[in-house]
């Protein structure tokens, strides 16, 4: 049985569309700190119950929406229980057709957040499946914060294709994207860039800290197993981007 909770509709709907590994965690928590945000995670990854708000879920039946991507995508922008903003996160490959959708209509503001480093990204997605982990937070009592330690293989092959389909993706973001955007970039992320973003979607200022801290090195040759730097050098210089060694 599902226990309705009255809520009311949003003045202002959301989406960010970026990729794995780009810092939308962090942004999705920028978002969530704001007193008149009430947001969501990735709710068209596999797991969709863990990525709703408990409020939402409470207020929903949840067998009914998770059949239909549509109905789920209306709902969860029709529905807020105080707050005026509301919104998610997502990219294309969780669906297609929905984020087609989102794209095409003037009335959900879109935020793109690019990682355009992409040896960075590439390299940041192989050492999160191989570890198991995908974010660290600081250490509160001793202000210190945890590095991931292993080392990364260079698969050329892997490299240039997240290259290839990162580049193909946020073209197609930027050229089908209708009504107000805000771009940003990984690189970008902190103080000034938030207190745009809440400008953006219409909120007052608010100061907040960004819980999340990298899990790698800004060096991001580093990553890399010693004997593939070279490699990975060369590869660098033949896609014209040698400063993707740094990050």
């Amino acid at each position: 049985m599902v226990t309705k909770i009255m809520g009311k509709t949003p003045e202002t709907k959301f989406v960010l569309l970026s990729s794995a590994r780009s810092g939308t965690t962090a942004v999705m928590t920028s978002l969530r700190a704001h007193p008149d945000v009430f947001n969501h995670h990735a709710i068209f990854s596999k797991n969709l119950s863990g990525m709703l708000h408990t409020r939402f879920k409470k207020s929903h039946d949840m067998g009914v929406l998770g059949a239909d991507p549509d109905a789920l995508l209306d709902a969860v922008l029709a529905f807020t229980p105080r707050q005026p903003c509301v919104g998610f996160k997502m990219w294309y490959r969780q669906n297609p057709a929905i984020c087609g959708r989102i794209l095409a209509d003037p009335s959900i503001k879109k935020i793109i957040l690019e990682r355009k480093n992409k040896l960075a990204l590439a390299s940041s997605r192989q050492l999160a499946r191989a570890s198991g982990t995908w974010h660290i937070r600081e250490d509160n009592q001793s202000g210190k914060s945890g590095k991931v330690k292993a080392l990364a293989p260079f698969d050329a092959a892997f490299f240039k294709r997240v290259a290839r389909q990162e580049k193909e993706m946020f073209a197609m973001y930027r050229d089908q994207a209708r009504g107000d955007v805000f771009d940003m970039a990984y690189t970008q992320l902190g103080g000034d860039c938030i207190a745009q973003l809440y400008a953006f979607l219409g909120l007052a200022p608010h100061t907040i800290e960004l819980p999340n801290r990298k899990l790698h090195s800004s060096d991001t040759l580093s990553r890399f197993e010693p004997d593939a730097r070279v490699r990975i050098l060369r590869a660098l210089e033949a896609m014209g981007h040698p400063e993707w060694v740094t990050e």
